[in-house]
């Protein structure tokens, strides 16, 4: 097997040892070894995860009955666990928290669809050329493909549970908030129903409009300057490569921004980042001139405040801070994430209000982040 799949063969390497024995303890221990995707030549790093089943079990309850933050971290990570460590955590009578997290991460889908559902959505709509009832629900059923997939796996490992296990997700209250996990996921299907409407009238308003760049001006698709739910993407850079930004950053939501501060006094020309682009990623690119003068911080985070004080009252409703090497700084799948709820946004029309997304600092909280 290749290196560049080094992941999964970290994983098929590490698997006897882990899963030996396995049973429903609160914690439980994993482990697999990854190789790194910016050089993978180098040895591969292979840590161990302890799981907390328990307190996630606590967070589950907390985010359902209490209304907190959702654990998506954890739920994502044990939705995409190895297939072994499934089937022996299903083997050991400890189903719940890959039902759970797969409700969980079920609506999440529903709510923001990966972005091949959203073009298969948008391309019958396109296919068709009249909006008809029946393509209002060939829409909705495709853009809600992978989310209804998921929760038909957990619901059918919710079936195939035990008695035991079934108990503890039906009793009152239950260990397991099984009922109301489905009916917030009934609830999300419902929003993917009503947002039918206004994703259609966003598709009517599709135009071809000018992508403006100093010097230069091409052409691409976007909902014009009236789009609600705008994202601007401002990058601290400084002599960094910016290939990344058409090689990871494969899909923004329309009529997006790109703003890059320059840190070093040494800008990128504008053709040559309008070649790093590709054509309809942004409605509109910025270069600002932003040296650091005397005593200033020499990181990103001047870049980050020249940003917001200087559009203080227009920022954004969702702005995404990244510096100009992220792949040491975030994961990509997150941020995409996120990018897909901005778009969930924009299709409902719903501007919840300026949000800042500060993706730096290896991958955890770092001072800028704080100080800003």
């Amino acid at each position: 097997m290749a290196r560049g799949a080094g992941r999964r063969l970290g994983v098929l390497l590490g698997l006897s040892s882990q899963v030996d024995g396995m049973t429903c303890f609160s914690e439980i221990k994993f482990g697999w070894c990854e190789f790194s995707s910016i050089d993978p030549s180098q040895p591969p790093s292979c840590p161990d995860y302890v799981f907390s089943i328990a307190g996630f079990q606590r967070k589950l309850d907390s985010h359902y009955v209490e209304g907190k933050r959702p654990p998506l971290l954890e739920a994502f990570f044990v939705h995409r666990l190895h297939e072994d460590y499934k089937q022996s955590l299903i083997e050991a009578d400890c189903p719940n928290p890959l039902i759970l997290a797969g409700l969980l991460v079920s609506e999440v889908y529903l709510l923001a669809p990966p972005w091949t559902d959203i073009d298969r959505a948008f391309n019958l709509v396109r296919g068709a050329g009249i909006i008809t009832a029946q393509v209002a629900n060939d829409f909705a059923m495709a853009i809600s493909e992978e989310g209804r997939r998921l929760y038909g796996e957990a619901m059918q490992l919710a079936r195939e549970a035990s008695p035991f296990q079934q108990h503890l997700m039906a009793a009152k209250p239950p260990a397991w908030p099984l009922h109301i996990a489905i009916k917030r996921i009934q609830a999300a299907e419902d929003a993917v129903g009503d947002a039918v409407g206004q994703a259609m009238d966003v598709f009517g308003r599709w135009s071809s409009c000018s992508t403006e760049i100093e010097g230069l001006t091409f052409h691409t698709a976007c909902t014009g300057l009236d789009v609600v739910g705008r994202v601007d993407f401002v990058v601290a850079h400084c002599r960094e490569d910016l290939a990344w930004l058409s090689k990871r950053l494969t899909r923004v939501p329309p009529g997006a921004r790109l703003l890059v501060y320059e840190k070093c006094g040494q800008a990128i020309a504008p053709e040559e980042l309008a070649q790093k682009l590709p054509a309809g990623h942004f409605q509109a690119i910025h270069q600002i001139e932003r040296a650091d003068i005397g005593a200033a911080r020499g990181d990103e985070c001047s870049a980050y405040l020249t940003h917001i004080l200087g559009h203080y009252d227009r920022l954004a409703d969702q702005t995404i801070f990244l510096q100009s090497d992220p792949m040491d700084h975030l994961h990509f799948e997150f941020l995409d994430l996120v990018l897909r709820t901005a778009g969930h946004l924009q299709r409902r029309q719903v501007s919840p209000g300026p949000m800042q997304f500060f993706f730096g600092g290896k991958r955890s909280s770092n001072q800028c982040r704080s100080g800003v």
